[in-house]
């Protein structure tokens, strides 16, 4: 829901809306990414997450 939200967003301002470590966000990040759920379109700094399923 946050990508929906903030396609912008980062694991660590995910982390501290989510009150969890950076870390498990990037770990639900990769796991997303290898289920070809979401996408990062542009690079890691201005980049954003695209959804490709619901």
């Amino acid at each position: 829901m946050l990508i929906v939200l903030e396609p912008k967003i980062t694991a660590i301002e995910a982390g501290k809306i989510l009150g969890t470590s950076s870390r498990t966000i990037e770990t639900y990040f990769k796991k997303l990414r290898e289920s070809q759920i979401i996408e990062r379109v542009g690079s890691t700094k201005v980049g954003n997450w695209k959804i490709l399923e619901v």
